[in-house]
């Protein structure tokens, strides 16, 4: 994962407000964005079979639950 800050948009909150952050570390080619992926539903990080890593930067998406929580995934 490469060393990129939160940028300041990113909705991260307490689950009280119905929004909840995961954060997935690991070292580069561990498959963080394809376990996004999984928890997401989607397709959303770049992610493919490598032993060195696909994504170089950190990167958030976000899903809304069918009962209007949101998840926001940090790969």
């Amino acid at each position: 994962m490469g060393g990129s800050a939160v940028d300041d948009d990113w909705e991260l909150t307490s689950p009280s407000n119905g929004v909840r952050t995961v954060v997935f570390v690991a070292r580069a080619g561990n498959g963080k964005s394809a376990t996004g992926n999984s928890n997401l539903g989607r397709r959303a990080f770049k992610s493919r079979a490598s032993s060195s890593g696909v994504t170089s930067t950190c990167e958030m998406q976000r899903t809304v639950l069918r009962d209007g929580q949101v998840v926001n995934v940090i790969a």
